[in-house]
């Protein structure tokens, strides 16, 4: 499946977050905010979620609120009233964070997600001196041996998402940065991206991201890339390629094990 335009992207979407959050597509489309607590389907993302759940999300209309049941009467009288902006505002932000401390959990986000359908990418080829190779499935674990990439690896065997893809960034024998893929869920693949510090700011990023977007496509996935809402130049970089943002989510984490939902 070739995903060549937007719309298409925006589809993939709302199907996995539907699947996510035990609700109909529809919910985000319509201006309301919608509350679920149903068990989440086979299709959606593969995080390991709380018990406790508590998760938010929009694609710019409808707000989704799903929990796990014992929250929907907390949820139902503090966060089903308000308009859907004041359901990401800082000071919603602290009570929600209030209310899942008890559980021993934080709120993670808000986290800004992007796609990047076929029409919309853009390609750039790396600057003079810097090579790219990809790495396949069979041969990613080796990248294990090169710390200091934290948001293109998983850099567990054990990880809920497996990492999947990589574009891999050399000078000479240097390595100097990854993009990595992880196969979130069976629609949509994950794309994260490091860079070494020292050779930030030259193109490299943009020229990783573009290479790994057009092979996640060919694979037939629809590939995403998310970052919190203070990373300005993350969503300047996604932009470059042909991203555009689609979703906004904050999600309950376990304090002690945040990495067992890498959104």
């Amino acid at each position: 499946m070739i995903l060549r335009d937007r719309a298409a992207a925006l589809r993939i979407v709302r199907e996995v977050l539907a699947v996510d959050y035990a609700c109909d597509e529809r919910a985000f489309l319509d201006e309301h905010v919608v509350v679920t607590s149903g068990d989440i389907r086979p299709g959606g993302r593969h995080y390991a979620r709380p018990e406790r759940t508590l998760e938010v999300a929009t694609m710019g209309a409808g707000v989704v609120v799903h929990c796990h049941p014992d929250r929907v009467r907390w949820v139902a009288a503090h966060l089903a009233p308000m308009r859907g902006d004041a359901i990401f505002a800082a000071s919603t932000a602290a009570l929600v964070s209030r209310h899942l401390a008890d559980d021993g959990l934080e709120l993670g986000g808000p986290n800004l997600n992007y796609v990047c359908p076929e029409a919309d990418l853009r390609a750039w080829h790396p600057p003079m001196g810097i090579k790219i190779a990809m790495i396949g499935p069979s041969d990613i674990h080796a990248l294990y041996r090169h710390r200091g990439f934290p948001n293109a690896l998983a850099y567990r065997d054990d990880s809920p998402v497996a990492d999947v893809l990589a574009a891999v960034a050399t000078r000479g024998d240097e390595l100097v940065g990854i993009a990595g893929a992880s196969a979130d869920s069976n629609a949509m693949w994950q794309i994260g991206i490091d860079v070494s510090p020292r050779v930030r700011a030259v193109g490299i990023g943009r020229a990783l991201l573009s290479r790994l977007t057009d092979e996640v496509l060919k694979t037939g996935h629809q590939p995403f890339y998310a970052h919190g809402v203070s990373n300005v130049p993350s969503g300047a970089l996604a932009m470059t390629v042909g991203y555009r943002l689609a979703w906004v989510e904050l999600y309950a984490k376990d304090r002690m094990h945040p990495e067992r939902d890498p959104r």
